[in-house]
């Protein structure tokens, strides 16, 4: 199952500065650990989150507690907008439409660059 590009979207409140900046960055890496390789939906990589949190059981100070879903999707979109992730819409068995994410795969070199032989 694959996933069509779409528009990246972009944050400019700031959201990146200081302590915040810190937790988004660890949220990040926690959001690509999660993804592994699947398409996933925000609920799925939260849960995902939250099952690895429980594993580890030791506290990590970070600030993020494993229920904690407010940077999320801050993070998911921060991620899209970076061409970390890709993301598009979905629809589930019973015609409801769902975000689902997977890791990008860049290619080496610049985008649009084709080398030469």
């Amino acid at each position: 199952m694959g996933l069509a590009d779409g528009a990246a979207m972009s944050r400019s409140d700031g959201s990146g500065a200081g302590r915040d900046g810190t937790l988004l960055a660890l949220q990040s890496n926690r959001v690509l650990e999660a993804l592994d390789g699947e398409v996933m939906t925000g609920p799925a990589i939260f849960r995902r989150i939250s099952e690895r949190s429980e594993e580890d059981s030791a506290a990590s100070g970070d600030g993020v507690q494993p229920n904690d879903q407010s940077l999320l999707y801050p993070v998911l979109h921060s991620l899209e907008a970076g061409w970390k992730l890709q993301a598009a819409w979905l629809s589930g068995p019973d015609g409801t439409k769902h975000r689902a994410y997977m890791k990008r795969r860049l290619l080496p070199g610049r985008p649009g660059r084709i080398p030469r032989s």
